[in-house]
């Protein structure tokens, strides 16, 4: 009776240990592209049919993991949609390493947005380049902190929007991450008391601020549609 008892126990625990493990590699694995599309061709015909954002990630990766409900959240949202204006999915660089390496990922996650099978055209600005990119034409700016899941979620969107204006060299989509060193200083500056913060420059003066749609969200049309707007009157100017 002991042994069927012991036996149980440890059948019990074996039972408990494979369904943790399986939730998690189902956490792992959610929103990954349709397994012909991680070879090398199939993938980069894929990311040319619909703007994708894809997180570069290994199953091993601590920083992974914990991106991955906000990552899924955010997925659900956008590839859910009647007509989603891109596809979240992941890569798992272990798995297809050689899709990994000609895209230069050597740290994860990576995020990256490809619209055409080209990469986000988003600028990164720093301390060192902040005000040198602001004098150029326009550019809007969203300020954020890694940490904040409302920047987490707008992330695909503003990427998106930064294919936008393939005919408008002059008009840049740029972000500044307010935690980085030495960039803090400038978002003071700036008045950068929440995240994100969507500020609009031309010619490095502030010319107006997204604060979302009539729904307070903010979508690839309505920040578009504020860029343009603001393009038309103060051209008119």
């Amino acid at each position: 009776m002991d042994h069927c008892k012991t036996a149980c126990i440890i059948l019990l625990a074996v039972i408990c240990v494979v369904t943790v493990a399986t939730q998690g590699q189902e956490l792992l694995y959610r929103h990954l592209l349709p397994r012909p599309w991680y070879y090398r061709h199939n993938f980069e015909e894929a990311v040319q049919m619909i703007p994708h954002f894809i997180m570069f990630f290994t199953p091993g990766c601590e920083q992974c993991k914990a991106m991955m409900p906000n990552f899924d959240e955010v997925a659900d949202k956008y590839n859910t949609m009647k007509t989603p204006q891109v596809i979240l999915a992941k890569v798992d660089c272990v798995e297809y390493d050689v899709l990994c390496k000609k895209y230069d990922v050597d740290k994860f996650p990576t995020l990256m947005m490809f619209r055409d099978g080209k990469e986000s055209k988003v600028l990164i600005l720093t301390k060192d380049n902040f005000h040198s990119v602001i004098r150029k034409g326009m550019t809007f700016v969203q300020f954020y902190a890694p940490w904040c899941d409302h920047c987490k979620t707008l992330l695909p969107a503003w990427d998106a929007l930064s294919f936008k204006f393939p005919k408008r060299p002059h008009i840049q989509i740029a972000k500044m991450d307010c935690t980085a060193h030495g960039n803090n200083k400038i978002c003071q500056d700036q008045k950068i008391t929440d995240y994100p913060t969507l500020i609009l420059f031309k010619s490095g003066r502030h010319i107006g601020e997204f604060g979302g749609d009539e729904n307070f969200e903010w979508t690839v049309d309505s920040m578009h549609n504020f860029v343009a707007t603001s393009l038309h009157v103060h051209d008119d100017l």
